[in-house]
């Protein structure tokens, strides 16, 4: 899953977001959701070649921190 994906969409903002995205990146949004919920329910963990590095994700939070400032 991607950091942002685990922001309610009951969010005005979130909404608002999810309105201004291309289609394609809404499925993959909805498609990453329902891998992490099947995941969940077998009780299985995503195969390493899938996973988050800490690099992307050191990245990911150094790009937010500039957008917020």
């Amino acid at each position: 899953m991607v950091y942002d994906d685990i922001i309610m969409e009951e969010n005005p903002e979130m909404q608002e977001a999810l309105r201004r995205l291309p289609s394609n990146h809404v499925y993959d949004r909805h498609f990453r959701h329902k891998y992490a919920i099947q995941l969940s329910i077998l009780k299985n963990v995503l195969p390493k070649d899938q996973q988050t590095t800490d690099a992307q994700v050191s990245l990911f939070f150094f790009l937010l921190s500039l957008v917020l400032s």
